[in-house]
């Protein structure tokens, strides 16, 4: 069993509701339940909330075998310590590790459990100059709640939010080459921050391209440069964009965490 968990509502969570979709054409020699990607009844997303208390469900609570697979699925960076709605991670929508922990118990799922949670955000895995990664503390903040047998996994580069091809006409889940991602995402950052009427209209075009098509960075990054005047708004912004890199489970991408600290990567 497989499950995809965004920790905010689904009128929050935009592009997020459709991540790593399901679809029939990157399905060959699959069957049954043996399918790549989620279906519509694997998106999971924040348990209702009452005076600040998460509301028991049991939407999780059957993810309890080694085989079984939970990512959480949200937009993050190398060395934050919350996750967030957008690319940039300027919403004012976070949730922080804790927070994302009691939604997960909020959910059912086991203390218990052998399955292997999956970190489904951008450089959830690499930490940045003193500061930890998201994963290291998400995996610390796991193990005081009691959360000792699951296999929690972070990744250290950016993640593509569908699938593709490789060259063998094989479907895979895809990091981003790191040179190219980080230039990319710098000059829409620029672009974006402040308080100018430029910047505004760039956040607003930015996060429109995004819903279009479907949280597919580079796709709304070529929108952009189509356009003379949307190209205008991000200075410096080149073809190119985020270059898909490894398979995401290469082991310079996936690393596992355990109570805090790196423990391997399968």
């Amino acid at each position: 069993m497989k499950r995809i968990f965004t920790p905010f509502t689904l009128s929050d969570a935009g592009g997020l509701a459709t991540v790593l979709q399901y679809k029939e054409e990157i399905q060959p020699g699959k069957k049954g339940d043996d399918y790549r990607g989620f279906k519509t009844e694997d998106y999971v997303f924040a348990p209702p909330k009452v005076e600040k208390v998460y509301q028991k469900t049991h939407l999780l609570e059957k993810l309890v075998a080694d085989s079984d697979q939970l990512y959480i699925n949200a937009h993050c960076d190398n060395g934050i310590d919350y996750l967030s709605t957008n690319v940039s991670c300027t919403s004012e929508l976070k949730v922080t590790a804790e927070d994302l922990v009691n939604q997960l118990v909020g959910h059912g799922f086991p203390t218990t459990s052998l399955a292997k949670v999956k970190l489904w955000v951008c450089k959830g895995g690499q930490g940045k100059d003193s500061k930890e990664s998201f994963a290291a503390g998400f995996s610390r903040k796991m193990w005081e709640a009691g959360y000792h047998t699951c296999k929690i996994f972070g990744y250290r580069r950016s993640v593509f939010q569908k699938f593709m091809k490789d060259g063998s006409d094989e479907y895979h889940k895809w990091a981003a080459n790191d040179e190219s991602a980080v230039s990319v995402e710098r000059r829409i950052e620029n672009a974006i921050t402040g308080v100018s009427k430029d910047s505004q209209m760039a956040k607003m075009i930015w996060e429109s391209e995004l819903r279009t098509y479907q949280q597919d960075f580079q796709q709304a990054v070529d929108s952009i440069l189509r356009s003379q005047f949307k190209h205008k708004l991000f200075p410096g912004l080149q073809s190119g964009g985020a270059m898909r890199g490894p398979r995401a489970s290469d082991p310079t991408v996936r690393v596992q965490f355990r109570n805090g600290k790196e423990v391997g990567t399968t």
